[in-house]
């Protein structure tokens, strides 16, 4: 699972620490795993909490990308580092609670999807963020005339045959809304799964009007290369 962090010094820990609990009860199952962190140009002593969690973690990667060219970047950067047939990314800010990551990867496994993702309950933001995530699922879903929600909810977990496939390029925000249409372009099988909205853990949000504004941007520039799907064998 990749982890792309830029400047939580403050979450960053927590994350990985609870990650790799959960996941280690999960190996119980005969299943392995692996956390890919990316530390993505981040200033704020990042880097350095990465390094103190590496020594004693031998199932943690840390990927350097300097500098920051985006979020979609530093997952692309991390996935291509990751060894597993299974792959996915949350965020580092602890929205995400480890249980719920590791319950969804449990029922991507059980469903046999090929792609599974969040969907959040109880989501703790402010109001203008809440209405503008609305605002943008509805849209996403006019456009692309698919029933998914949330589109931007981790946990995400897809095979590396859609990842092969698929040819993610999203260096920015949109990464999540890519993986879904081009996932829908394949024939995926998607799955959905109810995830808490927990609020951040530390720092602060690195969504900005410029961020939403390029949301937008790039949904209606996807429209018009949404082509006619291709079913995976």
């Amino acid at each position: 699972i990749v982890v792309p962090a830029f400047n939580e010094v403050v979450a960053i820990a927590g994350v990985v620490s609870d990650l790799e609990r959960s996941f280690t009860n999960t190996e119980q199952q005969n299943i392995s795993f692996e956390i890919v962190v990316v530390d993505n140009g981040s200033t704020d002593g990042t880097s350095l909490v990465l390094a103190g969690l590496k020594k004693k973690m031998p199932r943690l990667k840390v990927v350097r990308v300097f500098p920051n060219e985006g979020y979609g970047n530093g997952i692309l950067c991390g996935l291509k580092e990751a060894q597993g047939d299974i792959l996915g990314w949350i965020d580092a800010d602890g929205q995400s609670s480890a249980e719920d990551v590791a319950g969804a990867y449990r029922l991507f496994l059980k469903e046999k999807y090929d792609v599974c993702k969040g969907v959040r309950r109880g989501r703790m933001d402010s109001m203008p963020r809440l209405i503008q995530s609305s605002v943008y699922n509805v849209l996403f879903r006019t456009l692309f005339n698919v029933s998914y929600s949330d589109i931007n909810a981790k946990p995400k977990f897809f095979t590396r045959k859609v990842y092969e496939l698929a040819g993610l390029s999203s260096k920015d925000y949109f990464i999540d809304a890519e993986l879904i249409i081009k996932a829908v372009q394949l024939g995926s099988r998607i799955g959905e799964i109810s995830v808490k909205g927990d609020a951040r853990q530390g720092g602060s949000s690195k969504i900005r009007l410029a961020t939403s504004l390029e949301f937008f941007k790039n949904m209606f520039a996807y429209k018009f290369r949404y082509g006619k799907k291709t079913q995976i064998n």
